[in-house]
């Protein structure tokens, strides 16, 4: 079962990015501000809580986030973040898969390494607070095997579907219903 779930976080975040960075043509700067090296390492790893929320730290400071709601994944976040001490704080933006919107939000709080992390999430929709336990499976080398195959789920409100497929090698194909291709590997 918890393989499951890490392989369910592990396609939301994959499909969060691609869904975050979009499609189209070429031309133009990326909308994401560049993410200097800001987050002690002591910060950096898996975080899980009791209600399906999924937090990956990364040492560049970059922070994935997925929440649920009776087992749906229905928000996700990237914040960049920055430590002092045990302290966490940050800001980015907020994407509600029900409608397709999305808006700013900030993150502070402050946590363990490798024990706990507790932090207040504000948005303009509400304020969420997040206690998270860090997963020691953060430290083990990942599986091609965890995420073979095809994947699909449904954004917008509904109205759009993505679908990807990633082969044993790790090679990534998929399309969404919005005309998007997207193609990449693991």
């Amino acid at each position: 079962m918890f393989f499951n779930y890490i392989r369910i976080t592990s396609t939301a975040l994959v499909t969060a990015a691609l869904f975050l960075y979009g499609c189209g043509g070429g031309g133009g700067a990326s909308s994401l501000p560049p993410t200097p090296p800001t987050l002690t390492s002591s910060a950096k790893g898996f975080w899980s809580g009791s209600d399906g929320t999924s937090v990956i730290l990364l040492s560049n400071g970059d922070a994935w986030m997925v929440f649920q709601e009776a087992g749906v994944v229905n928000r996700l976040a990237r914040v960049q973040t920055r430590a002092q001490g045990l302290t966490l704080s940050g800001s980015g933006t907020l994407y509600k898969l029900q409608d397709g919107s999305s808006e700013a939000v900030s993150i502070t709080g402050n946590f363990v390494e490798k024990q706990n992390l507790a932090a207040s999430l504000a948005a303009l929709s509400g304020n969420s607070t997040l206690n998270l336990a860090y997963d020691v499976r953060y430290e083990t080398t990942a599986s091609m095997s965890d995420v073979t195959g095809s994947w699909s789920g449904l954004y917008g409100g509904g109205v759009h579907q993505l679908t990807l497929n990633i082969s044993a090698t790790g090679v990534l194909a998929g399309s969404s219903t919005t005309a998007c291709s997207y193609s990449g590997s693991l």
